[in-house]
């Protein structure tokens, strides 16, 4: 099969990861079926179990730990909403905010910079204004998908 798939050639980029794993089983089943139907029933099955599981491991652990499922460096080419806040102090409700991916600090200035990303814009713009009227936040950088 790696040699089948190694012949695949995308003329643009494919940015979802889910998108690029679909394409290679459609032609992992196709090539099963022209040797043994009974191959590609079983590969079917297969995905549909493991999209299924993927579905219902993403739904609990949203639901009851409030964790996302992907991981941010596992989207590495989805664009999210993100928002970086810059303060003079520390802030650690935003520290432990679940959405944080990356915090700065600037010992020589005395300031902090926090990047959050969220799924959607009405999660962010609801952080966005919980925090905006925050006096030792300096600055506030928004980009939507």
């Amino acid at each position: 099969m790696i040699g089948a798939l190694s012949i695949v050639r995308f003329r643009n980029p494919v940015k979802s990861a889910l998108e690029l794993v679909m394409y290679f089983v459609l032609i992992t089943i196709g090539i099963a079926a022209s040797v043994n139907m009974d191959f590609a029933y079983i590969l079917v099955a297969t995905c549909l179990l493991v999209i299924g599981g993927t579905r219902v491991s993403q739904f609990i652990l949203k639901k009851f730990f409030s964790k996302p499922f992907y991981n941010v460096s596992f989207n590495e080419g989805m664009s999210l909403n993100t928002i970086e806040i810059y303060s003079s102090k520390s802030m650690e409700d935003i520290e432990k905010n679940q959405n944080i991916k990356n915090m700065v600090v600037l010992k020589d200035s005395n300031e902090y910079i926090y990047r959050l990303s969220f799924e959607n814009s009405k999660e962010l713009n609801s952080f966005k204004d919980s925090i905006k009227e925050r006096n030792e936040i300096t600055k506030i950088d928004v980009s939507y998908v």
